[in-house]
């Protein structure tokens, strides 16, 4: 009899319990969060610095020297061809190591140019001169 009014019991709707006040900054802090996170999601679509909101954020441990590098990578204000073409500082995005396609982080990736293993390149006997 005990076990079926127990069972009775846990049927009934339980009292809520009061919140502290730490409790309720931190929830609504929570909702803030992810409701600002969802906005930027939105907002940075199509533009060139949506892959800083839609991938893991930098290494707060790099050196300044290299976050702002990555920075600036990310976000495509570097200085590479592509970009100083945009903003008038170059007359062609062309890439100025291989001369075949647009200087930008994607065809520094694929860039024959800038294979290591490609030291005959007049590239890498020019880098003794800086």
């Amino acid at each position: 009899m005990v076990d079926r009014l127990a069972k009775q019991g846990t049927a009934l709707p339980q009292p809520k319990q009061p919140s502290t006040l730490h409790s309720t900054k931190s929830q609504i802090k929570t909702a803030i969060e992810r409701w600002n996170c969802q906005r930027l999601q939105r907002l940075s679509l199509g533009k060139n610095w949506e892959s800083l909101v839609s991938r893991s954020p930098l290494d707060h441990n790099l050196p300044h020297a290299v976050s702002v590098a990555a920075f600036r990578i990310k976000t495509g204000h570097d200085y590479l061809a592509a970009h100083l073409h945009r903003i008038n500082v170059l007359p062609s995005p062309e890439c100025q190591f291989c001369a075949d396609g647009t200087m930008n982080t994607e065809h520094l990736m694929t860039c024959f140019a800038l294979d290591p293993s490609n030291y005959q390149n007049s590239i890498f006997k020019e880098v003794h001169l800086y």
